[in-house]
């Protein structure tokens, strides 16, 4: 079936007001909601249109919206984000156009698809037999489904050579976050403490910058994600405009303030540099970079100290945090309480933050007796998706309020059991061997990928974010690129 230019806008038109139509009526009529409601439903008309004429642009706007993770619409089924309408839009019209990937394109995605597909079915299993609330366990359940469709039609639609680089977009969109998250920090310094959006703070914690995503761990990991794709482009093409966006992407990151996030850009910039330098031997390719590298590093800890001083909260709560007086800001050490989790169960308000006398690492670890506990009911399956805040509450604050584990690792191993963590970590693994195999003949865009990606599953050591959108949107973009050069190379040798 292939859809005419009239059927195309039709398409696009009924989809758009059909979706406003339904989060208008079924969610908060609130101005916020309804706003949120029209740029969710725009945009899926747009992904529609752009998909067939512009496909590159198309999974640029799913991946912007994506990175917008503080707004979302609340309906009586559970919460929706905002890319989400955009994708199911773009599943849809890959449906009715056929316009999905040959035999041959697909058939190295087989062991991969394989994979995650084992994981995905063991956690509806695990959450049928064992989740306490069901209904929760579900609505977490579709969360990974609509982002897992998010990757395959990334990958449908980027399957096709061309000219246009979704790199451009992905950088693109961690410049906007930079920009926004310094004009955030800049106004909580000059205009703060208290009633900045965007801002993260608490009495005795070092303040953060959350942007435009939830809260400060997805900002942060996010743009240490972008960071690999900004230091490629410079590597590339090293002038000005690009050293910028580097720096920039670099030092917004830095105004997340935590530390996982660092962890993951550390190891994600090693990763890059690891596989351009094996595949392309030339020191000055690797040295070239260095000064603008180290610079942006440096920058990122001594602008946020400077921008976010903690004393402006404590003035502000009359709460000085211990030590604060003696330290100076740009020295502090980052993250020092546990943060809210990335995003709640769908279905769920904002977690508090526990309290602030209880250290990130140590709140994290102490979850893992309770959890290995628990997965003694069921090592092999698992116990189901968001099944822990099921079990567990919160200590310390309102009773009723669901705890939450916050390793991506144990989460994989709480939720799935050894079965699904361990088709979990395959899938990831068979899609780096896919990459690195693209290394040999573009370095730099390989490396790029790879290197978001093993940040993104670092920095989440620290958090659990696995869920959302940009992750499967990154993996999506890198695999289509690996099969269409591999395709390339393999008609060229012909």
């Amino acid at each position: 079936m292939k859809l005419g230019s009239r059927g195309l806008y039709a398409l696009a038109a009924s989809l758009g007001i059909g979706a406003f139509a339904g989060m208008a009526i079924l969610g908060l009529r609130t101005p916020e909601a309804i706003l949120a409601s029209a740029v969710a439903s725009i945009c899926a008309a747009a992904t529609v249109v752009l998909a067939v004429e512009r496909p590159v642009v198309a999974v640029g706007l799913l991946f912007l919206l994506a990175s917008i993770s503080g707004v979302v619409i609340g309906l009586p089924v559970g919460r929706v984000r905002l890319e989400q309408p955009s994708i199911v839009a773009a599943v849809i019209m890959l449906i009715l156009t056929r316009a999905w990937p040959r035999r041959s394109e697909i058939r190295p995605l087989v062991p991969i698809m394989a994979a995650f597909g084992v994981y995905l079915v063991v956690l509806t299993i695990a959450s049928a037999l064992y989740a306490p609330k069901p209904p929760v366990s579900v609505r977490m359940i579709t969360w990974t489904v609509i982002s897992m469709a998010a990757g395959v039609a990334t990958f449908a639609l980027l399957i096709r050579p061309s000219t246009d680089r979704i790199e451009s977009w992905f950088t693109g969109t961690g410049v906007v976050h930079a920009v926004v998250g310094l004009t955030i920090a800049a106004a909580f310094l000059f205009l703060g403490p208290t009633g900045i959006p965007g801002m993260q703070t608490s009495p005795g914690e070092v303040p953060k910058v959350a942007g435009l995503a939830y809260e400060a761990n997805l900002f942060a990991s996010m743009l240490g994600a972008v960071a690999p794709f900004a230091l490629d482009r410079f590597r590339s093409d090293p002038r000005l405009t690009t050293a910028v966006v580097l720096l920039l992407v670099i030092v917004g990151m830095g105004l997340g303030v935590t530390r996982g996030a660092y962890l993951g850009l550390g190891i994600g910039l090693l990763t890059y540099l690891a596989i351009v330098a094996y595949r392309n031997p030339r020191p000055a390719d690797i040295v070239g970079i260095i000064p603008v590298l180290v610079v942006a590093l440096l920058l990122a800890p001594s602008i946020s100290g400077i921008t976010l001083p903690v004393e402006r909260v404590e003035i502000a709560t009359g709460s000085p945090s211990p030590g604060a007086t003696h330290t100076p800001a740009a020295a502090r050490t980052p993250d020092t309480r546990p943060s809210p989790p990335p995003s709640p169960s769908p279905s769920q308000r904002p977690i508090p933050t526990p309290s602030p006398a209880v250290d990130t690492i140590d709140y994290r670890v102490d979850r893992i007796p309770t959890a290995l506990e628990d997965l003694r009911d069921s090592p092999i399956i698992g116990l189901g998706a968001a099944t822990f805040g099921q079990r567990h509450e919160l200590p310390d604050v309102l009773a009723g309020t669901p705890d939450y584990i916050g390793i991506l690792a144990l989460v994989a191993l709480y939720e799935s059991g050894i079965v699904g963590a361990a088709a979990l970590a395959l899938g990831f693994a068979l899609s780096f061997r896919l990459l690195l195999r693209l290394s040999r003949a573009s370095p730099g865009r390989a490396a790029a990928y790879v290197a978001s990606l093993v940040s993104l599953l670092a920095a989440y050591q620290a958090t659990n974010a696995l869920f959302f959108s940009i992750n499967w949107i990154i993996l999506g973009a890198g695999l289509a690129l690996a099969v269409r050069m591999a395709s390339t190379s393999h008609t060229r040798a012909s």
